[in-house]
């Protein structure tokens, strides 16, 4: 009779939802959409995505680096560094000059905002499976406007072949690259370019 009465308290304990019958939150519709579309735009420049390899956020602090993005090894790229020119960016060279940990959880984005001048940077690890992503205006982009000839305020797109940036990810021990790609709109949907990758260390 005790084995029996054990039973019934430990399925009495399923019943009411203690920590025995507790499973993992079910990912929402807007999760699985989500997935599915960075999926779309990653897995073909051969960034692996799935959920089970994306920690939550509130996991972990941040850490914020200071990005210097160069201009690369880009044969049109001018001899001036720094110096506004028309036209899109050319691939660069990224480099960490400064970085510091916060034990706040890094900023994390629910909208998957892919348009022209922006960047989606996958954060990856050692294996290439996406850890954490995040889409941030391209930095290099300069809007500038000033009268024409005939005095008629006009505007233009230029890029900065030089510049330098703040970036924050979630302090990821996994984490040991940052890869950046610009999207390019092809019909009706997006493909992504890289732009460069940042080694990430500890």
């Amino acid at each position: 009779m005790r084995t029996v009465g054990s039973a019934l308290t430990f399925l009495a304990m399923i019943a009411q939802g203690s920590p025995v019958a507790q499973q993992a939150p079910t990912p929402s519709p807007e999760s699985k959409v989500m997935m599915q579309r960075l999926s779309e735009l990653l897995e073909p420049v051969g960034v692996q995505v799935a959920a089970e390899t994306m920690p939550p956020p509130a996991a972990m602090g941040t850490k914020e680096l200071r990005v210097r993005w160069g201009r690369g090894n880009s044969p049109a790229a001018p001899a001036a560094q720094g110096v506004p020119v028309p036209g899109p960016p050319p691939p660069g060279s990224f480099s960490i000059s400064s970085q510091r940990r916060y034990a706040e959880t890094a900023p994390r984005q629910r909208v998957l905002e892919i348009e022209p001048g922006r960047l989606l940077v996958a954060a990856v690890d050692r294996n290439g499976r996406l850890r954490s992503w995040m889409v941030i205006i391209d930095p290099r982009i300069v809007r500038s406007e000033g009268p024409g000839p005939d005095g008629t305020l006009t505007g233009q797109t230029l890029v900065v072949e030089q510049t330098e940036f703040f970036l924050s990810v979630p302090d990821d021990p996994e984490i040991v690259e940052c890869r950046f790609y610009e999207p390019i709109l092809n019909g009706n949907t997006y493909r992504l370019v890289s732009m460069g990758s940042l080694s990430v260390t500890r």
